[in-house]
């Protein structure tokens, strides 16, 4: 299931790293762990990647909104 349709029918799945849909768990990573990623010591590697940019959800629940934020915070 792409992660924009997860968040929109169940926005609290943005908060959590695997969340159970129609009896399967969807893994990924969360709002939290993408900015704790970019925040641990070891993030000085230059870059993100992005896996697939045309299923991140839009506004408060996007995934690149969080990488965006998360890299420009001191």
């Amino acid at each position: 299931m792409q992660y924009s349709k997860l968040v929109k029918a169940y926005p609290e799945a943005a908060q959590v790293d695997a969340f159970e849909v129609y009896g399967a768990t969807q893994i990924y990573n969360g709002i939290p762990t993408i900015k704790a990623k970019l925040k641990s010591p070891c993030s000085g590697l230059g870059g993100v990647m992005f896996w697939n940019l045309d299923s991140d959800a839009l506004g408060e629940l996007s995934l690149a909104a969080a990488i965006y934020e998360a890299a420009n915070l001191p």
